[in-house]
């Protein structure tokens, strides 16, 4: 009876230890899952999700300049168009109710287009502007259009410094959904003094678009 058990308990010894490598690997593995769980939490979203802003400028006159343009020869476009702002060295400006009109850049990308933004950099150079009853320091207003109605945002104010002055279109206000490639492409930049009260200077002006690429 006695070697009876002590072969039992050295079967049993046996299998204690042929279990241990196993539950090693076990451990061992949920470890890995564990660990590799915790590194793809801690990953940056993927960059294809991630939205992308391009700047589109001002690339020609298009079929309406009405505004006066700084300096010599050239074009209304391009005393408007540089990546920075350089104030009074270069500028459009009217004294009168009038419109300039601006062909912008193309986009060339497959992606969901989240907004269109037009900026401007602009100040009043002298007079005032009258809405009503109301007398402001001076004001113009700026807008888009796609070889047909235009679409303007509210009017401005401006003062004596230039300043940034911007209007984001979230969707298509001619057709209320989100904007296409095609439609951005064909759109034109506008801006408008249509008071008739005060001289305004724009030194800058650019459209932005943000996306996000699909693929």
């Amino acid at each position: 009876m006695r070697g009876m058990t002590k072969r039992s308990g050295n079967r049993q010894q046996r299998d204690r230890n042929a279990l241990h490598p196993r539950v090693r690997r076990l451990a061992a593995g949920v470890g890995l899952v564990f660990a590799a769980a915790l590194i793809l939490a801690a990953m940056p979203p993927s960059v294809a999700a991630t939205p992308i802003v391009v700047v589109l400028r001002p690339m020609a006159n298009s079929s309406l300049i009405e505004w006066s343009k700084s300096g010599g020869g050239g074009k209304n476009f391009d005393r408007v168009d540089e990546a920075t702002s350089d104030g009074d060295a270069t500028y459009v400006y009217t004294s009168r109710a009038a419109f300039d009109v601006y062909a912008l850049q193309d986009l060339s990308f497959a992606g969901t287009i989240d907004f269109v933004r037009l900026k401007a950099v602009a100040r009043l150079s002298s007079g005032i502007c009258q809405v009503g009853t109301v007398v402001y320091p001076g004001c113009f207003t700026m807008g888009i259009t796609i070889d047909g109605p235009s679409w303007y945002q509210n009017r401005f104010v401006l003062n004596s410094t230039y300043a940034t002055y911007s209007h984001t279109y979230t969707v298509n206000p001619w057709t209320g959904q989100a904007w296409t490639v095609a439609q951005v492409n064909a759109l034109k930049g506008i801006i408008n003094q249509n008071d008739g009260e005060s001289t305004v200077r724009v030194t800058q002006f650019w459209a932005e678009v943000q996306f996000t690429p699909t693929g």
